[in-house]
């Protein structure tokens, strides 16, 4: 209900919010073979339920800023925090 985003040099979401008008368990962002992805500020409310709310499949790195996610949350890709 998100993003998907596939074979993608850089994607860069700054200051993003997503919402639902009813709950969806759907994953919020889904990425495949994205060599670089920046999270600035990435806002959603989270469904019950939900197993997890960002895939990442060959994902090279993601840097994460002011989110609504933590780090062990992206499994699949190196993550360093964005400064």
């Amino acid at each position: 209900w998100g993003f998907y985003a596939r074979q993608v040099d850089r994607l860069e979401l700054d200051n993003v919010r997503l919402r639902c008008a009813k709950e969806d368990t759907r994953p919020v962002l889904q990425c495949e073979q994205v060599r670089q992805l920046d999270l600035d500020g990435l806002k959603f409310r989270r469904a019950e339920g939900a197993p997890q709310p960002v895939v990442l499949s060959e994902v090279g790195l993601v840097r994460l800023r002011q989110s609504d996610l933590e780090a062990d949350e992206l499994q699949g890709a190196k993550v360093i925090p964005w400064r």
